[in-house]
């Protein structure tokens, strides 16, 4: 892993460049080494950074816990000692981090609307709660609500945008990267602003989580589009490793 994008600019391996919070960015570097050995040199440079809010989590009456991200994991953590209530969770990351802070976890599907698809699917009646950024793709708690889930939410973190590092920048625009990991429509809308009107060569490979992803990446971003058949990092593993056998 790499953060000082100059050092390895004339490396063989092409650059990958990861703009995850910066937690989420490390954990998917060491994951790209592991399952492709020596074949990217990764640069993180985090375009949100996650922060805690304080507060006092409306617990009485919950049985359960919502988790769409470790993010929300981790806020949970800081702000409470309760580790009795089951957590359900998005994705195998999500629910690693819930069971690693001594959660009993289980995995409600790969993404949001997995995860609605397979709460609205049980009965009624266990009451929930949702912990979650201010930033949210979709209004889980209130179609849970609207479908007779009594459930309510917690803002626990924001999501605050950082500037992409110049040097970046102008290494994307001069085909200094082989690849971007986007796994977010915000990040894609964030990189997009932060090349200001400017494109990646078409060359580089733009791996997307979803079709969500990518369209909050096309039409501006440039690169070559390329999204993952499951939004998951394993999703994000399979697409590079179809990308590197062609």
């Amino acid at each position: 892993m790499n953060a000082q994008p100059d050092a390895s600019r004339h490396c063989d391996k092409p650059r990958l460049l990861i703009p995850r919070p910066a937690r989420q960015a490390e954990a998917f570097a060491a994951q790209v080494e592991q399952a492709m050995p020596g074949r990217w040199d990764c640069v993180t440079a985090p375009l949100i950074e996650i922060r805690f809010r304080p507060g006092i989590l409306p617990l009485d009456g919950i049985d359960r816990l919502l988790f769409t991200s470790a993010n929300g994991v981790d806020a949970f953590a800081a702000a409470s000692q309760r580790r009795d209530l089951p957590a359900i969770c998005v994705g195998e990351s999500t629910a690693r981090a819930a069971q690693a802070i001594g959660l009993e976890a289980r995995i409600a599907g790969p993404d949001a609307q997995g995860m609605l698809h397979t709460l609205t699917a049980e009965p009624s009646g266990p009451r929930s709660l949702l912990v979650r950024g201010a930033h949210a793709a979709a209004d889980i708690a209130g179609q849970l609500r609207s479908q007779g889930h009594p459930t309510v939410e917690a803002v626990l973190y924001d999501q605050v945008a950082r500037p992409l590092p110049d040097d970046i920048r102008r290494d994307l625009m001069g085909g200094f990267f082989g690849g971007i990991t986007l796994f977010s429509p915000r990040t894609a809308r964030l990189l997009r602003e932060a090349l200001d009107g400017q494109t990646v060569p078409p060359e580089c490979l733009v791996f997307c989580l979803s079709a969500a992803v990518a369209a909050a990446a096309s039409g501006g971003l440039g690169g070559h589009l390329m999204v993952a058949d499951t939004p998951s990092a394993s999703g994000m593993l399979a697409l590079m490793r179809v990308a590197e056998a062609r």
